[in-house]
């Protein structure tokens, strides 16, 4: 398949990327810096996202002639300022334009978008976005479906939960439980009983594979809320963490509040994925602690 890919340079794009070649598929990838991503993937073709020639843009994406979009590229920030929502716009809304309109003239069969699992406050599958990144993701949503069904092809939507494994290029919860770990001054968190689904990247990647591998037998607008279906309270990952390192997390729980509107409950519905593919993660929570651990040990 010819596949198109944007956030080709986003933490799950280093991981998806690697394993579409090894199916053989054509891709062209979309991403901060051309030459880095052809230095790494030199059998695609790449693009910048910051090349002020849009019409070449849209030139090579019809040449190309894409069969599939793989959207990873987003901005995402849990602030609103009128700074963030700009930021928000452009990279949510805006980009995401320029790359419909560059595929109205393609054979597009079907858009695999990504969304955000905080785009359910109340984790029950009905859209209520928890920050402004959450409302831009579900706004793209809805500008998505107007081009679906404006120049007929279907699409369907990732929500990652909380992702964890691999190499993160910023800072995660995990990451931050794991410095505190025998750590000489106490490390402020929220009150901790958040409830989140810990999905790693590896089970994550292995979903994106199963919809692009079938594709054709997803019904239109399916979203697919990519977790594990079992949730944890960041209580119960410390004490994980613990078990798995024979060493005392020094936090300082309740030392940062927390944000407004913060998702205090966020365990996927895994049904659908099940029905379609059979697809299972394959790792549970405290095996990938244990590679977590054992790559950072390294």
């Amino acid at each position: 398949m010819k596949i198109l890919i944007t956030g080709a340079d986003s933490f799950i794009g280093s991981y998806l990327i690697p394993e579409l070649l090894k199916k053989s598929h054509e891709l062209l990838l979309i991403g901060g810096d051309k030459a880095k991503l052809l230095s790494r993937y030199n059998q695609c073709l790449a693009l910048s996202h910051n090349n002020p020639d849009q019409n070449y843009i849209i030139e090579t994406i019809r040449l190309f002639d894409v069969e599939i979009v793989i959207h990873l590229a987003a901005h995402s920030t849990p602030d609103d300022t009128p700074e963030d929502f700009k930021k928000l716009i452009n990279a949510n809304i805006m980009f995401l334009g320029k790359i419909l309109e560059a595929l109205k003239n393609t054979n597009l069969k079907a858009f695999i978008n990504t969304g955000s699992s905080t785009e359910y406050l109340n984790n029950n599958n009905i859209p209520e976005p928890a920050y402004l990144y959450s409302a831009t993701k579900t706004a793209a949503s809805f500008i998505l479906k107007y081009y679906a069904a404006a120049y007929d092809f279907k699409f369907c939507t990732v929500c990652p939960y909380t992702v964890y494994g691999g190499e993160f290029t910023r800072k995660k919860i995990m990451d931050i439980i794991y410095e505190s770990l025998d750590a000489k001054k106490p490390i402020d968190t929220t009150p901790g009983a958040q409830v989140l689904d810990f999905i790693h990247v590896y089970d994550l990647v292995r979903l994106y594979l199963n919809i692009v591998d079938h594709y054709e037998k997803v019904p239109n607008e399916t979203v697919f809320h990519a977790g594990t279906g079992n949730g944890h309270s960041l209580r119960d990952l410390v004490r994980l963490m613990e078990e798995c390192t024979n060493k005392k997390a020094n936090i300082n729980w309740g030392g940062i509040e927390y944000r407004k509107r913060d998702v205090m409950n966020a365990v996927a519905d895994t049904a659908i994925q099940k029905e379609l593919f059979g697809w299972e993660p394959f790792i549970p929570l405290r095996e990938g602690i244990a590679k977590y651990i054992e790559e950072n040990q390294q």
